[in-house]
């Protein structure tokens, strides 16, 4: 169950995020009451996904973790969906609930070692307004402070860290420990042979990493050669 929510939840991710809509273009045929009906397939996806995501916000009850909290709110938030009840504002008092229980008051880490804690968070709660460098007096982007840190979880931990960066133009808590063009070489350099990206750095082949490093590498683009060519290479 845990596995389909989240694959749901990365289709709208990659829908509402800056991958080029040509890699949806093709069109849905489906009988409907008998009739055939054809769309955009990535309008047919996404209408899909918005129900799902609805259905499950009246369902669970909002939580601090990727399935039932950050992505729901997060494909929620981007596509303006709202559900019948409180969703975000009962997630918000979750975020809080837990910042105040797991914080590390000297690091602003989340968690010991997965930075993505923070990042998601982040993602998140910038999604639906709020601020991240306040949470009860808790600056979540201090805990995107070290690359050492981020690196730690592997390739998760530098591309979620360089999106949350710029879901809204943050700057790094210290540009001395870590910038975007650290975050961007090192993701740069662990693209694999063929072209694409793995979550573990013992893997030799791409996987669902590949869709978040474009993402994250999009905005660059246009204005740095060397993503320009990795981008064009996956």
């Amino acid at each position: 169950m845990k596995r389909r929510i989240l694959s749901m939840i990365l289709i709208i991710a990659v829908l509402t995020g800056m991958l080029p809509g040509a890699v949806f273009a093709g069109n849905l045929t489906s009988t409907v009451n008998g009739q055939k009906t054809e769309a955009p397939l990535w309008e047919t996806l996404l209408e899909t996904n918005q129900h799902y995501l609805i259905a499950q916000a009246e369902t669970f009850a909002p939580e601090v973790g990727s399935a039932n909290g950050e992505w729901m709110v997060l494909g929620l938030a981007r596509n303006g969906v709202a559900s019948d009840r409180d969703f975000f504002g009962a997630y918000y008092e979750s975020v809080k609930d837990y910042v105040q229980e797991n914080i590390n008051a000297e690091t602003g880490h989340l968690h010991p070692y997965k930075s993505t804690e923070n990042a998601r968070v982040i993602i998140a709660l910038t999604a639906i307004g709020k601020d991240v460098t306040d949470i009860d007096g808790q600056n979540l982007l201090r805990g995107l402070d070290t690359l050492s840190y981020i690196t730690y979880q592997g390739m998760n931990g530098p591309i979620f860290a360089l999106l949350a960066l710029d879901t809204a133009g943050y700057a790094p808590v210290s540009e001395e420990h870590l910038s975007r063009e650290q975050l961007i070489s090192y993701i740069l350099d662990h693209q694999l042979p063929d072209g694409g990206w793995a979550a573990e750095s013992t893997q030799d082949y791409a996987d669902d990493m590949t869709p978040m490093a474009l993402q994250a590498l999009a905005p660059y683009y246009d204005s740095n050669p060397a993503v320009k060519a990795a981008v064009d290479r996956a």
